[in-house]
């Protein structure tokens, strides 16, 4: 099986065909994006609010 570097998994053929294909969908876990020095979700809502200078609304507030 194929992998994309040296000591990286090893990926099934199907998988790399329907990457291929445009049919390939891969859902990550939340901390994923963390290594990439990207925001956590919970921070990233906080930022955009304070970036566009708006208030939670009390149901976004609930839902956060």
């Amino acid at each position: 099986m194929p992998s994309f570097t040296t000591d990286g998994p090893e990926i099934p053929t199907e998988v790399l065909q329907m990457l291929e294909d445009g049919k390939l969908v891969v859902f990550c876990g939340v901390g994923v994006s963390t290594s990439a020095g990207l925001l956590l979700f919970g921070k990233l809502v906080s930022a955009i609010h304070k970036c566009v200078h708006e208030d939670m609304r009390e149901l976004e507030k609930q839902a956060f």
